[in-house]
């Protein structure tokens, strides 16, 4: 699968967020966030891929964001339910930065 790039963060900002949370290895098949819960933190994508999806039965619609990207972020300055499901492809190492 081709990586989104609408995930990417400038890397500046990538970095500055990155100094701000703690790092995190997770293995693969891992549900990260489910569409419709409440956001309580926002990720970074540091290496490996993550897939997202708006329905995790349906793998066909996934989109897949690589190292760079950020997940969660409009929910999260929203308040409004995650809009997608996110789930480790593989083994991943992740930055989570807390809603707070």
């Amino acid at each position: 699968m081709k990586t989104d790039r609408s995930f990417l963060a400038p890397g500046k900002v990538f970095e500055r967020l990155r100094s701000l949370g703690a790092t995190r290895r997770v293995e693969g098949s891992t549900v990260l966030f489910l569409q419709g819960e409440a956001p309580r933190e926002v990720l970074l994508v540091l290496r490996a891929d993550i897939a997202l999806t708006p329905d995790a039965t349906q793998p066909s619609l996934c989109r897949v964001a690589g190292p760079g990207s950020i997940l969660g972020l409009p929910a999260n300055l929203s308040g409004k339910p995650y809009s997608l499901t996110a789930v480790t492809i593989e083994t991943c190492e992740i930055a989570v930065l807390p809603r707070k």
